[in-house]
């Protein structure tokens, strides 16, 4: 391997341990040097670059960086030899467009508790009720690499899901089931609703071979795509010929695709506003406030629960768990720790790193935290809880509304997916506003019962409905079937 490639392995594995200097070398190099990798290494370097990226706290955030090098991957991805439709000019399409089926694109389908996943479902079931007939095509534009760091998060698949011929059944909860169903075709079922499903997995090579094919039905047929998630290259590259959007499952600043229209699922700020404009992308954003969450179909929340009774309850909720559970949150559940005695932190989802239970354990914690790690049904592990806590992260929103929509006051910093769903109401600038927010809910039964009551006021303004997603696609500009 060159000294550059050892360079850029070396500030890899620097940058799993967030220093950040060598996270910015790594956004400097890639951006600068594009011509310096092949399409497999910048693949890598890319998705691995990212979610390190997606799991670092407010301050380190480097949204435009982020976008740069989207840009320069997603040039040299298209002027790979390898991908038929790179600069061949689109194949002849239908004379007559055909308006019932649309492709639901994503980058990521596990199982029914990964938000992005219930996202792009979400989608379907609304498209359904309307008339549609959607198409779940699953494929990413990464080359995943051996994890050669533990613990950090890279899963876009289910490699069993790639098989044809078989039905997904996605469980309530969490888990799935596989059977073959006798024909060439896989379907997805989810709550009493199937789904005609593809995935494009296994290695870059492999994926772009069996899009080139899919590609040319996709184009003959005039299909509209909706792509769920981060930007998506084979999104970019369908855009030229189909009316493709991207709707972004996080409030944060999208990578704004070159061609396919970004939906934004919020209001901009000012910021985030001037910090497109300065990469040239506003022209790409649509801003869209119209709730598209989905309640899975669970069991009610008890109301008969009372705080000054046993332990005060607080839930932690993430498939990150072990990156995004950081010193300084530790440091918040002490605050919370002297202000209630009897809290207990109860962990669902990842386990937590090693070294934060070391810290934890210096900070006389570990007596009160309970891991449970992940759970079929997180309304059941709603019922014990008092409040939802939320780290400093940029995800968490579908366990958050889950969290409001059981009735658990949510408690949050004025900071990522979060922060967005739950308001002003439930976020705080700082952790003594958390303190005096918690002594007022334990000292004031009256006042905890009102928050209770507006946690499930505003997941009920969230929750998606047929009239808001009608709605939706009027804003895109995908008429109604009649």
């Amino acid at each position: 391997m060159s000294t550059f490639k050892n360079d850029i392995e070396y500030m890899l594995s620097l940058a799993h341990r967030d220093n950040i200097d060598a996270i910015k070398s790594l956004f400097f190099t890639i951006i600068s040097s594009p011509n310096e990798f092949s399409l497999d290494e910048m693949a890598k370097i890319y998705y691995t670059t990212y979610r390190i990226w997606f799991s670092l706290s407010q301050e380190n955030s480097f949204d435009d960086q982020k976008i740069l090098m989207y840009k320069a991957y997603e040039t040299l991805f298209i002027r790979s030899e390898r991908l038929a439709c790179s600069d061949a000019p689109p194949p002849c399409r239908a004379a007559e467009k055909n308006t019932a089926d649309i492709v639901v694109l994503t980058g990521q389908f596990l199982d029914s508790q990964h938000a992005p996943t219930i996202a792009a479902l979400t989608h379907c079931i609304y498209l359904k009720k309307l008339g549609f007939n959607p198409i779940i095509i699953n494929c990413d534009t990464y080359c995943i690499p051996d994890p050669f760091f533990s613990g950090l998060f890279y899963a876009t698949n289910i490699p069993q899901f790639s098989n044809a011929g078989i039905d997904i059944n996605l469980h309530t909860g969490m888990g799935f089931t596989l059977q073959e169903n006798g024909s060439q075709t896989s379907q997805v079922i989810f709550e009493d609703n199937q789904f005609e499903f593809y995935q494009l997995a296994g290695s870059l090579e492999e994926k772009i071979s069996n899009f080139n094919g899919i590609f040319q039905d996709i184009i003959a047929q005039n299909v509209d795509i909706i792509s769920v998630g981060d930007a998506n290259i084979f999104a970019d590259l369908l855009a030229r010929t189909n009316k493709c959007i991207v709707y972004h499952t996080s409030v944060e600043t999208p990578v704004a695709s070159v061609r396919a229209p970004a939906i934004f699922p919020k209001k901009l700020n000012n910021n985030e506003h001037a910090l497109l404009e300065k990469l040239g992308v506003t022209d790409n954003v649509i801003e869209v406030e119209i709730p598209l969450f989905h309640h899975m179909k669970n069991a009610n929340r008890s109301n008969n629960l009372d705080m000054r009774e046993d332990e005060i309850v607080f839930a932690i909720v993430g498939r990150r768990l072990a990156r995004e559970v950081n010193k300084n949150f530790i440091l918040l559940m002490r605050k919370i720790k002297n202000t209630i005695s009897n809290a207990r932190f109860v962990f669902a989802g990842e386990a937590l790193d090693e070294n934060i239970l070391n810290y934890a354990d210096e900070h006389a914690l570990l007596d009160c935290m309970t891991q449970i790690g992940f759970v079929p049904d997180t309304a059941e592990m709603y019922r014990s809880a008092h409040f939802y806590v939320n780290p400093s992260r940029r995800g968490g929103g579908s366990s958050a509304f889950e969290a409001l929509y059981q009735g658990v006051p949510v408690i949050t910093y004025c900071y990522g997916d979060v922060h967005s769903i739950v308001g002003s109401d439930f976020s705080f600038e700082s952790d003594e506003d958390i303190l005096a927010y918690l002594s007022t809910c334990i000292n004031d039964q009256g006042f905890y019962l009102q928050q209770k009551k507006l946690a499930k006021k505003i997941a009920a303004e969230k929750d998606g409905s047929n009239d808001a997603y009608r709605k939706f696609l009027t804003e895109i500009g995908i008429p109604s079937l009649a």
